[in-house]
């Protein structure tokens, strides 16, 4: 494939995403497990993306958590944690008409792996570092 190969021939474009309003930790949690995903965007009930939740986010959660308290049961987890505390707010997000060099060069400079892909100011994908490793080795 083309390094100018545009994101959305490459991303996923039904993305599991975690409710910034409705979802708890513990759901969130089981979102991961139920779907084998490592990001879960999070957006707002218009498909704003409001932040980003890695499967690192969710351990040093529970990590920081486990510090505190001794005994964790989901209703501890989703009274102390809450998504907006956890996930990275207003992530860098890309166009689908951007390229697959653009995403591969965001990449290699930051720490992240995963980027909403957003258009007229809604959701419309994700790209992670997976979805570039396939191209090239296909």
């Amino acid at each position: 494939m083309d390094k100018k190969t545009p994101v959305a021939k490459i991303m996923t474009r039904k993305v599991v995403v975690a409710n910034a309003d409705n979802h708890t930790f513990s759901q969130v949690r089981r979102l991961f497990l139920k779907y084998n995903v490592h990001h879960l965007p999070v957006t707002d009930k218009n498909d704003h993306v409001l932040g980003i939740i890695s499967s690192q986010d969710l351990l040093r959660g529970y990590e920081e958590l486990a510090r505190r308290i001794k005994v964790i049961d989901d209703r501890v987890l989703d009274h102390e944690l809450k998504l907006k505390d956890i996930m990275t707010k207003n992530p860098m997000i890309i166009s689908p008409k951007e390229t697959i060099l653009k995403v591969a060069e965001i990449f290699g400079q930051n720490k992240f792996h995963a980027l909403p892909v957003v258009e007229d100011g809604r959701l419309v994908g994700l790209v992670t570092s997976n979805d570039l490793i396939k191209v090239i080795l296909d």
